[in-house]
């Protein structure tokens, strides 16, 4: 029984820190694309790093497109937030009782 609680605490301990760290990963990769864009545009135009909504995304996302077609930076952040929000649900689940 305690060695189930154990592993319980444990596996869920895991992916806590995972959704940390792409969450942690998904910032820093944010900051690159405001950095990379912020420094083609004039100052009048350049995206703050506070106060992210989906609308500054989507800007942000055409702004980096059309300044670096070839960056991956994009997918990376994309894949970055789709997996963490995946462990997140994984969490929920391991964390529910089983009757």
């Amino acid at each position: 029984m305690i060695s189930n609680l154990f592993m319980f605490i444990s596996s869920e301990l895991i992916l806590f820190i995972t959704a940390l760290a792409l969450g942690g990963l998904a910032t820093f990769v944010n900051s690159r694309m405001v950095i990379d864009v912020n420094r083609k545009l004039p100052e009048s135009e350049q995206f703050s790093h506070f106060f992210w909504y989906p609308k500054k995304h989507r800007k942000l996302f055409s702004e980096h497109c059309r300044l670096y077609p070839r960056s991956h930076l994009r997918l990376i952040w994309i894949s970055a937030i789709v997996a963490m929000f995946s462990v997140g649900i994984a969490i929920a689940v391991v964390s529910s009782p089983l009757d």
